[in-house]
């Protein structure tokens, strides 16, 4: 698990895992308390980046490009990773209020 803040919208963190058993699946959660409001506050992005280039996003399909704008917790579930180092990347997309902490839970399997 990792606890971390962002201040500034565009600024991104980073983690690296590495991969080195075939038929690895990841599983990867971003959550943050959000400022009140009718929609979200301040916005981050959960970017799962495999060895071979392949990216996905937080609560969205394998294929799709889009990112949730709507929810304050994102999760990614990846099965059968490529072997090599797997980049796991925090990034804020709108902040209004700053600082926003957040916290990364990343399991392998």
């Amino acid at each position: 698990m990792s606890l971390s803040v962002i201040r500034e919208g565009g600024e991104e963190e980073k983690l690296t895992v590495p991969v080195t058993k075939a038929g690895t699946d990841l599983k990867v959660t971003l959550v943050w308390s959000d400022p009140p409001g009718e929609a979200l506050q301040n916005d981050l992005d959960l970017i799962v980046r495999a060895a071979n280039g392949r990216e996905r996003h937080g609560n969205m399909t394998a294929t799709s490009r889009r990112f949730d704008r709507v929810n304050n917790v994102e999760q990614l579930v990846w099965n059968n990773l490529p072997l090599g180092n797997v980049d796991i990347i925090v990034r804020a997309w709108r902040i209004t209020q700053s600082p926003q902490s957040y916290a990364v839970v990343v399991r392998l399997d």
